[in-house]
């Protein structure tokens, strides 16, 4: 029988004896701040686009809502009630100030009809003199055989 190995490698030499190679202290805190700086450049990046269009994109979103039940409103119920609805919607669904009552417009076309809101706003750039433009649509269209698309 041999003798027990215990502690030692197949070279013979002691794992104990062997000290793990660390890297020095200044290296693992820049990859912290460099890791920390990226993790709050993504975020920013994120949340400003959000918190600057995030009350134009709500109203959007509803007026989506509102052209198409107005859109039903026309079909089943004519044109004055779907007037008073799209003027009561507009006021009352906390839709902002940039959306106002000639933005939106209901035509005929042919047996067609159709429910359209388009807006639009300049968002300016800080720091500059320059705005960006964003314009929104809304359509709702009744076809000839009464479904809303």
């Amino acid at each position: 029988m041999e003798p027990s190995s215990v502690g030692a490698d197949t070279d013979g030499s002691s794992a104990a004896s062997e000290v793990p190679v660390r890297r020095p202290l200044w290296s693992r805190a820049w990859v912290r701040v460099l890791g920390s700086g990226l993790l709050v450049g993504a975020l920013a990046a994120v949340a400003v686009p959000v918190v600057v269009l995030g009350p134009y994109v709500r109203d959007d979103l509803r007026l989506d809502a509102i052209v198409k039940a107005v859109a039903l409103d026309w079909r089943d119920f004519g044109d004055a009630r779907a007037v008073q609805r799209l003027e009561y919607e507009l006021d009352h669904q906390s839709i902002g100030p940039w959306v106002e009552d000639d933005d939106c417009a209901m035509s005929t076309q042919g047996e067609e009809r159709t429910v359209r809101c388009a807006w639009g706003i300049g968002i300016p750039v800080p720091a500059t003199e320059w705005m960006v433009p964003v314009t929104f649509e809304s359509v709702a269209t009744v076809d000839p055989s009464g479904d809303v698309r």
